[in-house]
């Protein structure tokens, strides 16, 4: 019966996989993020100005159809946002930095397109394989927790991958690449170390999850190697915000909280405490309400309820608080509530929490790398 719900779960997991494959190359989105890359990507290549904006809506004509195109450059005719930066190239030239700091995403949209596929569709494809490599990767992890394949597809796509694939955006990257992370610290491997270091160079948000583990192995386990890959981090953090010439993190915040607006480098930061205050009563009722504070009352349960229960491994729960502690950091940082930017912290949730209600297994633990046990059975 074991090994019949085994290969079950493996059979479900590959079915979903390959849904949210075939929903991310046959159904993308095109979300207006589309625009930023594929320019960001033009701009790698070395145009500028009106080549630039020229090339960029050219590859998104070829790439959509008619109505998307409109809703992505002319929906707010004839002064709005969309409008201004595909009219004038020197707005488009100022959203850059938005987006040229997702270094990795940017550099794979470069590689798929010298093998003759278009900006637009390179989002479309890494999105998409993206996805569905993090779904592999939940079933990964929730073999190492000792739990069910069966359980896998429904969590994976309860916390939103299926809606990842479609975007053209890096969050799908970053979530295989947080997914991972959390592989390699669940099962004690050391190549975790390396991938903490490149991390902010997927998205630079991920800085807080690097900093987040690596300040856990620096207490508990290997205290240079984890200080050498902080260091390594924060260092990579402060090159892509440098070569992206990035605005901040405030001007940023104004921009997306406080007004959008085509000419961002000539943005003013408020400079009115009360408008903060309002924007984050805003954002914590948003949160209460949504389904995305769900997760994260259940990580609360886990952690301050469940630890005393001998069988719940203590690198799964450290997993938990570290995903949870990042969602609420992230949240407090840029408070805006969409779920691509916690599906990854759910899945782990959800993961630590079936752990911790699944009934004790019997059978020795695998060892993990470098002494640390793997959370091999619970």
């Amino acid at each position: 019966m074991g090994k019949m719900r085994h290969y079950a779960g493996m059979a479900l997991l590959v079915a979903f996989g390959w849904y949210v494959l075939s929903e991310g190359i046959q159904r993308p989105y095109f979300n207006w993020d589309v625009v930023g890359y594929v320019a960001s990507a033009y701009a790698a290549e070395g145009l500028r100005g009106a080549q630039l904006s020229q090339a960029t809506y050219q590859d998104l004509r070829k790439a959509t159809d008619p109505a998307t195109f409109y809703q992505l450059a002319q929906v707010d005719a004839p002064r709005g946002y969309r409008y201004t930066v595909y009219k004038d190239p020197r707005s488009l030239q100022q959203q850059l930095p938005f987006y040229r700091i997702r270094v990795l995403y940017v550099w794979l949209m470069g590689l798929l397109h010298r093998q003759g596929i278009s900006f637009s569709r390179a989002t479309c494809l890494i999105s998409a394989i993206c996805a569905a490599a993090s779904l592999g990767m939940t079933g990964m992890l929730a073999r190492a927790a000792g739990l069910d394949l069966l359980w896998t597809p429904f969590i994976g796509l309860g916390a939103g991958l299926d809606m990842l694939a479609r975007l053209s955006t890096p969050d799908a990257l970053a979530c295989f690449a947080m997914l991972l992370c959390a592989w390699l610290f669940l099962r004690g491997r050391r190549e975790r170390y390396l991938l903490a270091m490149i991390l902010p160079a997927v998205r630079t948000d991920l800085l807080i999850l690097s900093v987040l583990m690596l300040c856990h192995d620096f207490w508990f386990d290997w205290k240079a190697a984890a200080l050498a890959a902080l260091a390594s981090s924060l260092a990579v953090f402060v090159a892509v915000d440098a070569v992206a010439r990035n605005y901040g993190w405030l001007t940023l915040f104004n921009f997306q909280m406080m007004g959008i607006t085509p000419y961002p480098a000539s943005l003013r930061i408020d400079s009115s405490i009360a408008d903060y205050v309002r924007v984050y009563q805003r954002a914590a009722l948003g949160w209460l309400r949504s389904l995305q504070g769900l997760p994260f009352v259940l990580a609360l349960r886990l952690l301050f309820v469940a630890l005393p229960q001998p069988g719940l491994k203590s690198r799964m729960v450290a997993l938990v608080a570290m995903f949870s502690a990042y969602a609420l950091l992230h949240y407090a940082l840029f408070p805006l509530g969409e779920l691509r930017f916690f599906t990854p912290s759910i899945i782990i949730v959800l993961l630590g929490v079936l752990a911790a209600l699944a009934p004790p297994r019997t059978g020795q633990e695998l060892p993990a790398q470098g002494g640390q046990p793997a959370a091999a059975s619970l």
